[in-house]
């Protein structure tokens, strides 16, 4: 089993169907639907990878992605953001490993995780 993606969507549908992609490609993944719950999963979790929305319910997803690169335990984790909000992709890009646009398509996602080299 390829190491743990945690997928931090508000959307239930896209979740599963994100988890369903790479689970069919032998990753180990976790959801987390809400931001009040996301960084602390992370430094729980310390995954390989973060799946992150950027429009999130509490805790917005440019938060996390700012908690995640100035916390020295997870400074290193990859990131690929997904956003249908062109400005929100534009201010993450700095952090971010990889904006994926909404709507993308599961070739695509796959694609990008393995380019990460997350195994």
């Amino acid at each position: 089993m390829k190491q743990c993606i945690l997928i931090i969507e508000d959307d239930p549908e896209l979740s599963e169907l994100v988890e369903f992609f790479l689970q069919e490609e032998g990753y180990s993944t976790s959801v987390v639907n809400d931001g009040g719950l996301a960084f602390p999963k992370i430094i729980e979790m310390q995954p390989s990878m973060v799946i992150l929305d950027m429009h999130l319910p509490n805790v917005s997803g440019m938060e996390i992605l700012s908690l995640i690169r100035g916390d020295e335990r997870v400074e290193q984790t990859k990131v690929l953001v997904t956003t249908a909000d062109s400005k929100m992709a534009q201010s993450a890009r700095p952090m971010a490993d990889v904006i994926l646009n909404k709507p993308f398509n599961a070739d695509d996602l796959v694609h990008e995780v393995q380019r990460l080299n997350v195994s």
